[in-house]
């Protein structure tokens, strides 16, 4: 048995190409908002299922747009003296209030727990500090507060079975 605790750690995909991705949204939402085929006259269907067709291709090629702009990085916990001291530097007291600077933590976090970028065929990427940092910068604030979301998870990690898993596992036996 190896004596060595491994990190966790997990893949991450961030879309680069945005306006790609609410092409795709605003696409999915039209088709789901097409009305039901029955209760129509013949041709009412017909051009139902044509617009539905139309927009079905277009949603295939924007689709596609998407996920050749999406990168996969994965990123493994940091060592608890390591983060702690991060969590230190963004942390800081205002009129008696702890307040934490997400964005430095980030910036601050990220590159130390960087372990891998892929393209969207799954090649990897070299990445230096200021690709890193420009993509950092880039971000938009629903993949910052995912990616945020990722790495505190990462960074306080389960250390032993809950009772519960134990529990669940002598029940199903």
């Amino acid at each position: 048995m190896e004596l060595q605790v491994h990190s966790p750690y997990t893949s991450v995909e961030i879309v680069t190409n945005m306006t790609a991705l609410r092409a795709a949204i605003e696409l999915t939402n039209r088709i789901n908002e097409l009305k039901a085929l029955e209760n129509m006259t013949e041709a009412e269907a017909s051009a139902a299922r044509g617009e539905r067709e139309k927009l079905a291709k277009q949603l295939s090629k924007t689709v596609q747009d998407v996920q050749k702009s999406t990168l996969t990085v994965t990123l493994e916990g940091l060592r608890a003296n390591e983060w702690n001291q991060l969590i230190l530097r963004c942390t800081s007291m205002e009129n008696g209030r702890q307040s934490r600077d997400m964005n430095r933590l980030l910036q601050l976090a990220f590159p130390r727990m960087l372990r891998a970028i892929k393209d969207p065929v799954g090649k990897a990427m070299e990445a230096s500090p200021e690709s890193v940092k420009t993509l950092l910068d880039s971000l938009t604030d629903s993949q910052t507060a995912e990616i945020l979301t990722t790495i505190q998870e990462l960074n306080t990690p389960v250390t032993s079975l809950p009772k519960e898993t134990l529990t669940l596992l002598a029940s199903l036996n």
